[in-house]
């Protein structure tokens, strides 16, 4: 399989500035304070308070507000139809020049929720539908699809909710690292020694809802991927992927071991 290099971070004199405008365009007007080295935030003063957050370096970003108790939200006033809550998910990151060419649109993925007790559960039906979250997934790569750290939920997503005269982006969690052309082939594990790892112990266990509470997990399928997490990282690296019963899920390093070593 290919090993990827992924394009590094490179600080910029005008990056505070460029930051500056891309919040204004999502209407964040006010002068960004320091955080910490190469972050800042903004604070608009709505009856949403909404903040974001947001890495120079990375251009990665978060945006939070006061949506769980916010009454125009809870009221599921102006909640947009899927399809327009994609368009304005997608219209919120391309005014923050944060979205990138390698995101597949026939892989977006809008969920339907409500708001109980502070918390976002599935609805059962749009007519109860207070928050739309729209997912972002990356194209694959020679066939094979792009892993995250969250199984459900990617490294970009976007909470759309309703407001007092329309809809709005209530919540944003973006944070993506551009993959570079420069690759190289190395030889990956098998079936049989990964799931020998996996045996022992030595995957990446994302989830493992075991209702049945038994130490046995049947493994209906082993897939080879990409994986892409939150932090940065040299190489994108191709994972084998295990999925079993009751939503288990595990992630182990495809490359054979003595090939990473050196």
């Amino acid at each position: 399989a290919k090993v990827y290099k992924m394009v590094p971070d490179r600080p910029d004199l005008l990056a505070f500035q460029k930051g500056q405008d891309k919040v204004s365009k999502v209407g964040f007007t006010s002068k960004g304070s320091l955080v910490s080295e190469n972050i800042y935030q903004w604070i608009d003063d709505t009856p949403l308070t909404s903040k974001i957050v947001l890495n120079t370096l990375t251009s990665d970003f978060t945006l939070t507000s006061s949506f769980f108790t916010d009454q125009t939200v809870l009221s599921g006033i102006h909640v947009p139809d899927q399809t327009t809550a994609i368009s304005l998910a997608g219209s919120f990151l391309s005014k923050m020049s944060s979205l990138p060419s390698y995101i597949d649109p026939a892989k977006t993925r809008p969920t339907l929720f409500s708001i109980r007790s502070g918390t976002l559960v599935p609805s059962t039906s749009f007519s109860n539908t207070q928050i739309i979250r729209v997912d972002f997934f990356q194209k694959d790569i020679n066939k094979m699809p792009i892993y995250y750290s969250n199984q459900i939920i990617p490294n970009i997503s976007i909470l759309v909710g309703g407001g007092e005269d329309e809809p709005q982006i209530v919540n944003a969690d973006y944070s993506y690292q551009p993959i570079s052309d420069e690759s190289a082939t190395y030889p990956i594990k098998t079936a049989d020694e990964a799931f020998s790892l996996l045996q022992e112990g030595k995957a990446f266990i994302v989830s493992a809802a075991n209702k049945t509470n038994s130490n046995n997990i049947s493994i209906s399928n082993i897939l080879l991927g990409y994986y892409v997490g939150k932090d940065r990282q040299e190489f994108l690296m191709p994972i084998i992927v295990f999925e079993g019963d009751n939503n288990f899920v595990a992630y182990l390093s495809a490359v054979k071991d003595d090939w990473i070593n050196n």
